[in-house]
């Protein structure tokens, strides 16, 4: 081992590091197993000679020490679990080691390290799970799919699956505190579901999947993604309500990658309408559902968007979906979107005004970001024409008319219309609302009153 020279080591010891450097700073962090069950903050604080190699280790550049000293060493890392535990739960891709002057090689400590990960025995492997799955999560992008990767994979599932179990009891027994905040669940079951053990071995797989433009047929039978799905599927208990969360967030790529399994395996369940499978939607609310997605799930995502179990923000989320389907609709030619018009009329009559107030916003919106996005040097989409071809049709058609849903949330949410189409509305050959907003109109904020987007929604709501 190279010399490194003499630094303190803060708890009352001062340690000369030269050829010992890593076997000192190792038998002052090794009892065995003692940190698996804690984290690394408790270790710190406990007053012994101990923390301070610890905290040793979390100062500037000595994780770059170890790195280098241990992998030198003849012992293997995993001897000495805590130290192991530091530098897998220390070292990521953001670390200052890696800074735009730096002269190390991430990829390279990346697979000096996961070697030494890959030869890490069974029973090391169940006491420091979560640190190494964790460690895996925050490297995904460099992990490829290699048969150290895969090995490595298998080897964490079953100690991450008990891990997982494990804390979910824990969890049952903390009393629950009493609030209204229904977002808090969602929040709390995003953290349980992307950075438990198994979420984290969840996120490799999904991280490691290929581009389908290059692999259309990733799932091969026997081969080394085929096999992984179905491990990850074979767990049982909170692990498996977990796994169904993650693959739910991918179901446009499982749906192109895979129909078959994928319709079984969670179009089935979401079709359902079973409490115990409410928190797939969850998992498909956090992005837009396209259009594959949504002809497999069908008018089963009408119910959802008034279902009082799914908070407020997962309901407004896949109205938003439906109403973008609607509008995508139209403007491709009037095809027939892939929920029935007769559900979504429903459905809009159906919401709470708040909810149809954000359902009215995505109208400008959609306006504005196709014909900025959409358009290129071989292809213009006008905001006049989406206008004419998407949103005219769907206030004609798919809007609800009865006046008393032409609430002042709703005016104020379609206000900006007039602006984002710029400059259709004002040479309308009709009516563009197909109902009075008049009164909703005046019911607003009187300060709003002379805001120039009121002024123009006003006069085109009292034409003719």
């Amino acid at each position: 081992m190279r010399k490194t020279g003499r630094y303190p080591i803060s708890g009352g010891a001062d340690v000369l590091f030269g050829e010992e450097h890593g076997e000192v700073v190792i038998r002052n962090i090794s009892n065995p197993y003692e940190s698996w069950s804690g984290s690394v903050q408790a270790a710190l604080a406990k007053e012994d000679g101990q923390s301070g190699a610890l905290e040793w280790i979390r100062q500037k550049g000595r994780l770059s020490c170890l790195i280098d000293d241990l992998t030198a060493s003849e012992k293997p890392i995993w001897d000495f679990p805590r130290t192991w535990e530091q530098i897998c739960s220390g070292h990521n891709p953001a670390d200052e080691l890696y800074g735009p002057n730096s002269k190390r090689d991430k990829a390279g400590d990346f697979r000096i390290i996961l070697a030494s990960l890959q030869g890490t025995p069974k029973a090391r492997i169940a006491h420091g799970v979560r640190v190494f799955t964790d460690r895996l999560r925050s490297w995904e992008e460099f992990l490829e799919l290699d048969s150290g990767t895969v090995e490595l994979w298998f080897l964490l599932m079953d100690a991450a699956e008990a891990a997982t179990e494990k804390e979910s009891h824990a969890e049952l027994m903390v009393p629950a505190s009493v609030t209204n905040d229904e977002d808090d669940r969602d929040v709390n079951l995003n953290v349980k579901n992307h950075y438990s053990p198994i979420g984290n071995l969840a996120g490799v797989f999904i991280a490691i999947l290929p581009n389908l433009n290059v692999d259309p047929n990733p799932f091969i039978e026997g081969g080394s993604l085929f096999r992984m799905r179905a491990r990850l599927l074979a767990c049982t208990g909170p692990a498996r309500n977990i796994v169904q969360f993650r693959f739910s967030e991918q179901l446009s790529y499982l749906l192109l990658a895979d129909p078959a399994w994928t319709n079984g395996t969670l179009i089935d369940p979401l079709r359902s309408g079973a409490t115990a499978f409410r928190d797939l939607w969850v998992a498909l609310s956090y992005r837009p559902i396209f259009k594959n997605t949504l002809e497999s799930i069908g008018d089963a995502i009408i119910d959802r968007c008034s279902d009082p179990l799914l908070s407020r923000q997962v309901r407004e989320n896949l109205v938003l979906s439906v109403v973008v389907e609607c509008l995508r609709a139209y403007h491709e030619n009037h095809r027939q979107p892939a929920i029935s018009k007769s559900r979504v009329v429903q459905m809009l009559r159906s919401l709470d005004d708040e909810a149809r107030a954000r359902a009215a916003e995505v109208l400008a919106r959609f306006i504005r970001e196709v014909s900025d996005h959409e358009s290129g040097p071989d292809l213009t989409i006008s905001a006049e024409s989406l206008v004419d071809a998407s949103v005219m049709p769907f206030l004609a058609e798919l809007w609800p008319k009865e006046r008393s849903l032409s609430t002042p949330e709703v005016a104020k949410a379609l206000a900006d219309l007039p602006a984002a189409s710029r400059g259709r509305f004002a040479h309308a050959d009709r009516p563009v609302f197909p109902y009075e907003l008049g009164e909703a109109l005046s019911q607003i904020d009187p300060s709003l009153e002379d805001d120039p987007r009121f002024l123009r929604l006003s006069m085109l709501m009292h034409r003719g």
